[in-house]
């Protein structure tokens, strides 16, 4: 769910170039695609954690990338969402009409400037994999503080232990540097787990030279893990990263975090990681 850079960066240009047309692809491709679906999965997971009923409530996403997230809430939301790739953009507003969503308004741009919002207006922001893509991440989290109502939420996720050096990311992250950036911005921690070590599988099937050779198993590999993923209900993936984590002693490669907005003088929150 790429958003990134300032100005001209090289940053800034690269996230543009890879992700420009790449929402441009069917809609089967994503609802289908465990990466998708797992960082949507985990998202509501901390979303649900903080409040049940978001009926009328105003829900604003940074890098939105295939709006699956933002399309789980109920249809009587006020949704923004800002996003560079001009084609998640036009997806985005095609999906809002066919799925019946009213108060919807999706922005091309980057999360390094302004947001299209008021202060003190919304009830939940969302940035999923945003941070890393950022030059001035404390910004941006600044940007989203003064967004956000009082004792609102903000759900963050990002990458922790990368194998590989992604160009399109600026700095990496650890579940608690991530923690300390959020509070320096005024946001305290309510709940936060790490996961994702399916991910080593990814890399196994895309991006290691050990992966299936052979282009016709190496096309059922990926579509077997992506369908049989994607299907899983977020337990299943939980347990799944306790048995990776439990024999394989794999690292975690996502820290996912559940932040509130604190106001003057709010009694102290008592914090939890899983």
């Amino acid at each position: 769910m790429p958003t990134s850079g300032n100005g001209d960066s090289p940053v800034r240009a690269l996230n543009a170039d890879a992700f420009d047309t790449y929402y441009d692809k069917p809609r089967w491709w994503f609802f289908w695609r465990y990466d998708t679906q797992v960082k949507r999965k985990t998202c509501l997971t901390l979303v649900r954690r903080h409040r049940r009923d978001w009926h009328g409530k105003k829900i604003l996403e940074l890098g939105f990338g295939s709006a699956d997230t933002l399309f789980s809430f109920p249809r009587d939301c006020h949704i923004v969402g800002i996003e560079m790739a001009r084609s998640a953009v036009e997806r985005a507003k095609t999906l809002a009409v066919r799925k019946g969503y009213g108060e919807c308004h999706f922005h091309q741009g980057d999360a390094s400037g302004p947001l299209p919002v008021g202060p003190e207006s919304c009830d939940l922001a969302i940035a999923s994999h945003v941070l890393e893509h950022l030059p001035d991440d404390g910004a941006c989290l600044r940007r989203i503080h003064a967004a956000l109502k009082p004792e609102a939420a903000l759900v963050v996720l990002v990458p922790v232990n990368e194998r590989f050096m992604d160009p399109k990311h600026v700095r990496p992250y650890t579940f608690e540097s991530c923690r300390l950036a959020c509070a320096d911005a005024g946001f305290h921690m309510v709940w936060g787990f790490e996961n994702e070590r399916l991910f080593y599988l990814v890399e196994r099937l895309y991006l290691s030279p050990n992966s299936p050779r052979h282009p016709a198993w190496a096309t059922l590999a990926k579509v077997a893990f992506n369908v049989m993923t994607s299907c899983w209900p977020f337990w299943m993936c939980r347990v799944a990263d306790a048995v990776l984590a439990g024999v394989w002693r794999l690292p975690p490669r996502q820290a996912a975090l559940l932040l509130v907005k604190e106001t003057v003088g709010a009694a102290p929150r008592q914090a939890g990681k899983l």
